[in-house]
């Protein structure tokens, strides 16, 4: 895994015109192929950011608000540390998503991370 300092990307930054992040910033002639894929990127991380906010939402208004969970005490103790463990695991993926590049053997993490929380979240709704 290859940390990413601030401002830079892998590959370069905008400084340097055959980095990832210059080709980001406008620096560079893409191909088509990759300019596509780039876009396919941007819409990943576009809908990464729509699903942490409708987890929030969620979170705020049905959890907290509706449901009033945390006032339930011990009778909502099970399903408040499975959310706890679901809220930890996007953590996870917001915070090092725009600081990590997951390469080689860490994408088995990543993918793992994913999963535990797709297995969560599938958990917690059995139970609406």
């Amino acid at each position: 895994m290859e940390i990413l300092s601030r401002g830079t990307r892998p590959g370069g930054n905008c400084g340097d015109p055959s980095g990832l992040h210059a080709r980001i910033c406008g620096q560079a002639n893409l191909p088509q192929a990759e300019s596509e894929g780039l876009a396919k990127v941007k819409i990943a991380l576009y809908l990464l950011g729509v699903q942490g906010l409708i987890g929030a939402f969620d979170t705020l208004y049905y959890h907290e608000w509706k449901a009033r969970l945390p006032a339930r005490g011990r009778r909502a103790a099970r399903e408040l540390a499975l959310h706890a463990a679901r809220d930890f695991l996007y953590g996870v993926l917001f915070i090092s998503l725009p600081r990590f590049a997951w390469k080689g053997k860490w994408i088995a993490l990543l993918v793992g991370v994913i999963g535990a929380e797709i297995v969560l979240t599938l958990w917690t709704l059995s139970w609406r």
